[in-house]
């Protein structure tokens, strides 16, 4: 586990983005190239120890919890190369710039 801390504790929301196990065939257009829907992202598990395999990140599903049911333990933190890509998307899904 992450020992990392919610920074802002004046918030009183968290702003979550579900991830789900990558299927080829699901999620993956193989025509193309590239994931069927732009606003997904994938995250390797060869790159991340935490996961036991490829997960999608699904910017547009993006929800708030209340802190108070969040119970602090980070399952692990992103590198900076793929959280930057994920904020992009969040901020087109968002209508604030991005991609």
């Amino acid at each position: 586990m992450n020992p990392r801390i919610v920074s802002r504790p004046r918030h009183l929301t968290i702003i979550c983005v579900p991830m789900t196990s990558f299927r080829l065939d699901d999620h993956w257009d193989n025509d193309k190239g590239v994931m069927r829907s732009f606003y997904h992202y994938l995250l390797e598990a060869r790159k991340y120890p935490e996961l036991e395999h490829d997960t999608v990140v699904k910017c547009e599903q993006i929800f708030t919890i209340n802190r108070e049911y969040f119970n602090g333990n980070y399952r692990f933190t992103l590198e900076k190369d793929d959280l930057i890509e994920i904020r992009k998307k969040l901020a087109g899904v968002l209508g604030i710039g991005g991609v």
